[in-house]
């Protein structure tokens, strides 16, 4: 069977002279085959566009939240240093309060042996 350039395989219609003719419709029906074909060509390629440029920008969002990860472990390692920060201070609090203590202590000694109390 005889193709048409575009690749549609033509009817046989009628023979004269031992060649096969194609009607003017079918020649009607390559071109609007060949029409579509572009488009879906421009469609393909516009999906294409979208899909690359889609990529890219997932690829940005890949990058920042790589950032945002490494910024929030960071924060996190400060975090745990303000605690132990904190538990330092809170011991510090209780050394001093029990200094206090046993001056207290020592102080209502020296009155009672001083009798001012």
């Amino acid at each position: 069977r005889p193709l048409h350039p575009f690749g549609v395989p033509l009817p046989l219609w009628g023979r004269r002279g031992g060649s096969h003719e194609v009607c003017q419709e079918h020649l009607r029906f390559a071109s609007i085959w060949h029409r579509l074909w572009n488009v879906t060509d421009e469609a393909e390629n516009l999906i294409l566009e979208h899909l690359k440029r889609f990529q890219g920008g997932q690829e940005r969002i890949e990058r920042d939240l790589k950032e945002v990860n490494g910024r929030l472990s960071q924060v996190e390692i400060g975090m745990a240093a303000v605690r132990g920060d904190v538990a330092q201070l809170s011991g510090d609090v209780a050394r001093v309060q029990l200094a206090f203590d046993g001056m207290s202590e020592r102080i209502d000694r020296i009155e009672r042996r001083l009798e001012l109390a």
